[in-house]
This record gives structure tokens, sequence and C-alpha cells, in this order.
């Protein structure tokens, strides 16, 4: 048998079952995140999490942990928690959606085999990323000061959006790719 990295768990011939199977739970994922994430969303942080991720220094995180407290005394800790909780399982299935994707459509269209499993290959390193920004993100909320947390985050949290943004861009690119003979 060939190798089959880097998604060797998935007989090549599962890997559509498979992308729909993660597809459906990226995007319930997805509609968690958004409706704890709106517990995120203040004057300080108008992307919610999104700007957490990229705060980059203690201040500015604590400006818009502050926020949320504000907004929801009772609840806005425990909602931005939650949120931190559910991205382990989103950085699990987004990064399984998104290579398989790329898979997919380089073993169909007989193109970019090398580069397309080096891709999916990195979003499995994305996903690493995404699980260390959340453990100090999850430090902040918690309490921590440590100005490492905040440029942890933003250090994690950059490569992965471009690895992530790559997969995407080859994913819908390679939708319009002619087929190789």
């Amino acid at each position: 048998m060939k190798n089959q990295l880097p998604y060797f768990w998935f007989h090549p011939d599962a890997y559509k079952n498979a992308f729909i199977f993660f597809l459906i739970m990226t995007l319930i994922t997805m509609v968690g995140m958004q409706i704890t994430n709106e517990a995120m969303v203040t004057e300080k942080s108008p992307l919610g999490v999104l700007d957490f991720e990229l705060a980059g220094d203690m201040k500015t995180a604590k400006t818009m942990i502050n926020s949320w407290v504000k907004k929801d005394p009772e609840y806005g800790l425990i909602k931005a928690n939650f949120n931190m909780g559910l991205d382990y399982l989103f950085l699990f299935v987004y990064s399984q959606t998104i290579g398989l994707a790329c898979l997919i459509i380089s073993r169909k269209k007989n193109r970019f085999i090398k580069t397309t499993k080096i891709l999916a290959a990195l979003l499995l390193v994305a996903a690493l990323l995404d699980a260390v920004e959340n453990y100090g993100l999850i430090q902040m909320i918690q309490g921590a000061n440590d100005e490492f947390y905040p440029k942890l985050a933003l250090y994690c949290a950059t490569p992965k959006f471009i690895i992530i943004l790559a997969g995407l861009l080859f994913s819908l690119f390679g939708l319009f790719i002619k087929k190789k003979p």
C-alpha cells in the first residue's frame, strides 16, 4: 500500500465520507462557537475571540476580558471559557475537514499530490498551534498576568491562520483546476 501520510488513519476510499462527517461537525461546532462568542463581542473586542487571539499584550487582553465581565457580570467569563473549550473540538474537526478537502481534490484532479500532502500535514500543525494558543487564552481568562500568554497566543494564531487560509484557498481554487490526463 502506498504511503497515505498524513491521513493514514483513513483509507483513501473513505476520504469523501470522512470529509462529509467532519464538515458537518465543523459546521455544528461553528454554530456553538458563534453563540458563545457573542458574549465576547464588545466595544473593546468587536470580533470577540478573534480580537482576543491577536491581542499580543496583557494590557489589551485584560481590557477585553474586563469588557466581557462588564457586559455579562454573571456569565461573561463562563461563556468565554466554554468558547475556548469548544475550540478544542473545533480545531480537531476543521483541520480534518480542510485537510481532507485538499486531499480529495488533489486525488480527483491527479495534481499537486506531494504539495497537498504537505499542506494537509501543515493543517495538523495548525490544529496543534491552535491548541497551544487556546492554552494561553485560557490562562489569561483564568487570571494569569504573565505577558508570555498573549504573546504565545499571537505567535500561534498568526501561522495558524496562514495555514488555514492556504488550505481553504487550495480547496477553493482546486475545484477549478483541470484534471491531469
